[in-house]
């Protein structure tokens, strides 16, 4: 059952994003439950929404709001400039997540984002972070298993050599390799995403982010909104999930987004509603961690899958181990160290929460059958497997 500050914003954000109600006072809060009910609506990058509902009943919300809208519309005219300089030295380009996505709420500070992402053939990778540069934007780190952040001021820009990230089952990367091919041209060198192509990649995404512990109500809007306002083919959406493996997550996940925006059906839905209302935009450890050592089989096999990582993803990140593989373990060690000093403390709470017995096991293990995450196992059997490893 949702609490109270997880009703009030599905509330507050059904009324404005879906509903369209232009000026919203929700009458004066205790300050303790308005902290509450702001932090929360922070940790779903919502609270935008809670400034714009609070403004005529409290003065202090006016900033926040106009400082958020503000910024939305600062990275449109980035991305404007952006692809303008991308077009002119004849890079193919395309624009990707909440930039396209903004165009279809009703109003584009309704759709906020930390960053502008946008992809690049990697043969084009060097020329494009040089239009970057020459926009005064800075390079901040190496090379990621998928893209490269450049900043200006607090400007973030993620350029993407690749859909495919990290642990991407393949049935979803098949799909996301065809992405050049699923595009039509757009202005001078853009491609544009074919609809289906973009809704896929919206999935995936939560996928994604779900199975890092959470996807957060935010995306479960753009859900709603991409089935609400925008034409699309139907079947054309359906096959290539299906092809992807992504056929039973989005049907579950448009059924709980239904639930809250529409007033839909949502029987069944309390597991997987607790999750992503816990989780918030980014998840959180407890959920990641629970969700990996069900698929995976239990806590041991979890924890060996998080020390050794596959040939596959080792040679992802140092493509110089395909000619040398006699060098795994060297790569293995090479690979603690970097995610240690990248971010140890990350990895210590995983380690430490997977110690944790689960409680929720079935249910999680329930949850993520109807998601067609994983296969049917009993609990038993996934116990029995971890005590004869």
């Amino acid at each position: 059952m949702r609490t109270e500050k997880e009703n009030k914003l599905i509330e507050i954000v059904r009324a404005v994003a879906v509903d369209g109600v232009e000026y919203l006072g929700i009458g004066r809060m205790e300050e303790d439950e308005l902290r509450e009910l702001y932090a929360f609506a922070r940790l779903h990058q919502l609270e935008h929404f809670i400034a714009y509902a609070m403004m005529p009943d409290d003065g202090r919300f006016e900033r926040p709001f106009y400082n958020a809208a503000g910024f939305t519309m600062r990275q449109i005219a980035a991305a404007t400039e952006i692809a303008g300089g991308l077009r002119r030295a004849d890079i193919p380009f395309i624009i990707l997540k909440g930039h396209v996505l903004r165009g279809m709420y009703l109003e584009k500070w309704m759709r906020n984002s930390c960053d502008v992402d946008i992809l690049v053939h990697p043969e084009d990778m060097d020329r494009a972070g040089k239009v970057l540069e020459d926009l005064l934007y800075k390079r901040e780190a190496g090379l990621s298993a998928h893209d490269v952040t450049y900043s200006y001021g607090k400007m973030h820009i993620e350029l993407h050599y690749t859909l495919m990230e990290e642990h991407l089952r393949e049935d979803v990367s098949s799909v996301l390799r065809r992405v050049w091919e699923e595009s039509t041209p757009g202005e001078g060198s853009e491609r544009i995403m074919s609809d289906e192509m973009f809704y896929f990649y919206h999935v995936a995404h939560i996928w994604k982010h779900f199975e890092n512990g959470g996807c957060g109500v935010r995306s479960l809007l753009d859900l709603w909104v991409l089935n609400h306002r925008c034409k699309f083919d139907e079947g054309a959406r359906r096959e290539l999930l299906e092809r992807g493996g992504l056929l039973k997550l989005d049907g579950e996940m448009r059924r709980l987004a239904e639930y809250w925006f529409a007033e839909g059906d949502g029987e069944g839905l309390d597991v997987l509603e607790e999750y992503v209302l816990s989780g918030g935009a980014y998840g959180r450890t407890e959920n990641s961690v629970a969700v990996k050592k069900t698929k995976r089989g239990g806590r041991v096999k979890y924890f060996f899958s998080r020390v050794f990582a596959p040939r596959s993803l080792l040679e992802h990140y140092y493509p110089s181990l395909k000619k040398r593989p006699y060098l795994i373990p060297v790569y293995q060690v090479r690979r603690w160290i970097d995610a240690m000093r990248r971010d140890g403390k990350k990895y210590v709470n995983e380690l430490r929460e997977n110690i944790k017995q689960d409680e929720n096991g079935e249910k999680i293990e329930q949850m993520l059958v109807s998601l067609g995450i994983k296969s049917t196992q009993s609990t038993t059997e996934r116990q029995e497997n971890e005590n004869n490893c």
